[in-house]
């Protein structure tokens, strides 16, 4: 079986869990990272790709797009997951 046909699987089961969870009446969900906003147009994308091969310390990533670290930082981890970004001299930090 193919991984995106496994992870489609796995998927629903944690989305029909949830369903269950909430519908029992047992309580509320816990939504992580739900305070932040990790929505990004594909210029800040661009921007922040950039200024990653770049080698730009991750603070000056932050300030560049006037992110909260947390945000920038599941960024990273997003692109880096999707082949976009690859790992770079000073890791997360960068060289800058």
């Amino acid at each position: 079986m193919r991984p995106a046909v496994i992870n489609d699987q796995r998927r629903r089961k944690t989305d029909l869990r949830h369903a269950e969870y909430v519908f029992s009446g047992r309580g509320r969900m816990i939504v992580a990272f739900a305070d932040y906003n990790l929505a990004y147009t594909p210029d800040e994308i661009d921007q922040f790709i950039e200024l990653w091969k770049a080698g730009n310390h991750i603070a000056d990533i932050y300030d560049a797009l006037q992110r909260h670290e947390v945000e920038v930082e599941i960024l990273a981890l997003y692109l880096g997951h999707r082949g976009k970004i690859k790992p770079r001299p000073g890791g997360v930090w960068g060289c800058g």
